[in-house]
């Protein structure tokens, strides 16, 4: 090559890589929009349920460096359990943030800034994956589109600081060695690079994600297959070596692990199953890798053979394994939405309206236009000029893209995975589409480009139009000095919450080591658990883990929710150690919404609520006419005994203030029976309650410890 073609050559890589430089950063820059949200005042406002989970197993390593949270004291209270995921991305974070930080503050901002970080990054190895089929403007395309596909906007937006956006960062790292495997003249040395980011891509994936078998099975899956079709020993050498290198990385995690959530052999948590899947693959690659070498197979019978005979021997003596027919059990249940949980969790939800179930967010805002072809479109790619050059490498990118287009349609939080194969895949089409083009009308290449840059605009419109678009205009505007409508959210209610729990109860301990478990807990719904462990730094009875993980405990808050007896709910609360309850809207009827609503007064003939006591409560958001949540402490109640004629009427009533400057009369009214004698239960102290007895009226203060141990005052006459 001449002197000038190498200096082109070098200022076309500086190009590409300045251009995808800027990618990135607009990527970025996109998935900052809605910060008004997350950053308000000197706080920092995360989405509830598992990011803030995240979040107190990532500050659990920030404090306790390089320490890692694998058992858990705070969850399923009193019993506490196994943390149901893989360690990697929270130790990450905890490490990035004592990196970076010195506070607990700033380890929120770090927290908070992970995930559009990690968003932004996916761009580079989806660049490299579009690469090995494309040029440098196609792949440039593919980066692009995966920096404006709001699917993975959502998923990778400031403050969300859940696994999912590691997950799409690995799976594009994957998919970019799959691809990288696949090349049809790639020799053992081009296969290097490759080889080990499948190593440590595989171990990555299977440390993050507690559906990393989805992974194992696609890539290892479509890398065997290749490999039986062509016969390539560098494939099968380099996928078996991988193999046992992934499970050399993850089996000292997996030794220092308490049993998983599901058992040994769970589907749904790190387990010895994802351990014995990865030893599978370096079989079946590493035997088909020997007796290649030995000429024991060398036509594609003998490989499928191999293959099936040995996979399915490999799979029987498992599936004999009762522990690991109860973990795949698991995941079933998850994929067919049975669980408990699938129905109504919203990300698990379709793409379209499917058997009575709807996606809260219109598919088009998704995936753009492109929605409309999801499961179909990859097969396009074998019409491509480039699929004829390496038929392979197309082929490996319409297997993970067709697999995962599919599971897509069914649950859309599998778009997240998607997400980098689809933007290839959509990028290598428009690419060729403005080629071709361009040819038939004798246009420049250049105009063929531009072609393709404004279709891909035009069929991400829906998402730019109805996602990006309004959440650039909010941004801009606080930027500009305006009044952020976050204060609206309900995630501000659940911070508050948290830390009105933090503030207003006793501290409990081993919360940052939690080896013991600690001195009582807070019962509510299952929902708000890891918003009580993160910022009320409380244990909690039931957690967003659902009846996965703690069944007996989960079933017990259900039987509170639903108690319409005060003494039940008392036992309930008080055999699941809970001091606390929390309280929000429920059915009418019920304890808890007496207590909610009511503040456990008398209505409808109903006598009062003495056993719990208001402590503290959630102001109404703007425009919000009823308080979100309510903490009442669980107490003995002390027992007024008052004397005097026999059926007078006899009520206590006691005026009390609450921590939002609300007030409200609580009161007990009853009799005295045949020999001139009540008891009346009353949860506050000190009082004055007022006790009316018939006429007379006399003030009676009750002391704390009468209130906590359920003792005796006496009235006098």
């Amino acid at each position: 090559m001449s002197a000038t073609g190498t200096g082109r050559d070098a200022g076309a890589r500086i190009a590409a890589a300045a251009a995808l430089v800027a990618i990135a950063g607009t990527a970025l820059a996109v998935r900052s929009l809605s910060f008004e949200y997350v950053f308000v005042g000197g706080d920092v406002v995360f989405p509830p349920a598992d990011v803030q989970y995240h979040l107190r197993r990532a500050f659990y390593t920030f404090v306790n460096f390089p320490g890692v949270l694998l058992w858990d004291s705070y969850l399923n209270y009193p019993d506490g359990a196994p943390v149901p995921w893989p360690p990697l991305f929270d130790w990450t974070v905890g490490a990035a943030a004592r990196a970076l930080a010195s506070d607990a503050h700033g380890f929120e901002v770090v927290a908070a800034w992970t995930a559009p970080v990690l968003g932004a990054a996916t761009t580079w190895p989806v660049y490299l994956a579009a690469r090995r089929l494309d040029g440098r403007a196609a792949s440039l395309g593919a980066a692009a589109v995966l920096a404006l596909l709001p699917v993975h906007l959502f998923y990778s937006q400031v403050g969300n600081a859940d696994h999912h956006c590691a997950a799409a960062f690995v799976g594009a790292w994957l998919l970019w060695a799959c691809l990288g495997l696949l090349e049809p003249d790639a020799d053992r040395r081009a296969l290097r690079a490759p080889g080990i980011g499948l190593a440590l891509g595989r171990a990555a994936i299977l440390l993050t994600w507690p559906g990393s078998l989805l992974y194992l099975a696609l890539v290892d899956g479509v890398l065997l297959v290749a490999g039986v079709a062509t016969g390539r020993r560098p494939l099968f050498a380099a996928q078996a070596l991988s193999a046992v290198a992934s499970a050399a990385l993850v089996l000292p995690v997996l030794w220092a692990s308490p049993t998983p959530l599901g058992g040994d052999y769970s589907a749904v948590a790190l387990s010895r199953l994802h351990l014995l899947a990865t030893a599978g693959v370096a079989l079946l690659a590493g035997g088909a890798w020997l007796l290649e070498e030995r000429g024991a197979l060398g036509t594609p019978a003998r490989r499928v053979a191999w293959l099936a005979g040995t996979g399915g021997l490999f799979a029987l003596v498992l599936l004999a394994v009762p522990g690991v027919r109860s973990g795949l059990v698991l995941a079933f249940e998850f994929l067919t939405m049975s669980d408990g949980a699938g129905a109504s969790t919203a990300e698990q939800e379709p793409l379209f309206a499917f058997l009575g179930r709807a996606s809260p967010v219109p598919a088009e805002w998704l995936f753009g236009y492109f929605v409309y072809v999801l499961p179909v479109a990859p097969l396009a790619l074998l019409g491509l000029e480039s699929a004829r050059r390496r038929r392979p490498v197309v082929l490996g990118l319409v297997g993970v893209a067709l697999c995962l287009g599919l599971l897509t349609v069914s649950q859309r939080r599998y778009g997240n995975d998607l997400a980098p194969a689809a933007s290839v895949v959509l990028a290598l089409l428009l690419a060729e589409g403005g080629r071709r083009l361009a040819r038939v009308t004798g246009a420049p290449a250049l105009l063929g480009a531009g072609i393709a840059v404004a279709g891909a605009l035009a069929v991400l419109s829906p998402g730019l139009q109805g996602v990006v678009a309004p959440r650039a205009r909010a941004s801009l505007a606080a930027l500009g000095g305006a009044r952020p409508p976050s204060v609206g959210l309900p995630n501000e209610s659940l911070m508050r919450l948290g830390r009105l729990v933090r503030d207003t109860t006793p501290e409990t301990s081993h919360y940052l080591a939690p080896d013991a478990p600690p001195e009582y807990g807070v019962l509510a719904n299952a929902n708000l658990g890891h918003t009580l462990k993160y910022y009320g730094r409380r244990p909690s009875s039931a957690d967003p883990f659902w009846a996965k993980l703690g069944p007996a405990n989960f079933q017990a808050v259900t039987a509170f929710q639903t108690s319409q007896s005060e003494e039940e709910a008392w036992r309930i609360a008080e055999g699941l150690g809970a001091r606390f309850v929390v309280t929000s809207p429920a059915a009418p009827g019920t304890v808890m919404d007496r207590l909610h609503r009511l503040d456990g007064r008398r209505a409808d003939g109903a006598p009062a609520l003495a056993r719990f006591r208001l402590v503290g409560e959630v102001a109404p958001r703007p425009g919000e006419r009823e308080i979100p949540f309510k903490l009442f402490e669980r107490v003995a109640g002390a027992i007024l005994t008052v004397q005097g004629e026999p059926g007078a009427r006899v009520t206590a009533a006691l005026a009390v203030p609450t921590s939002t400057g609300r007030r409200f009369s609580w009161r007990a009214v009853t009799r005295l029976d045949a020999e001139g004698a009540a008891r009346i239960r009353v949860p506050y102290a000190p009082g004055p309650y007022a006790v009316t007895v018939g006429a007379r009226e006399r003030s009676v203060v009750v002391g704390e410890a009468d209130v906590l141990e359920g003792r005796a005052v006496a009235v006098e006459p």
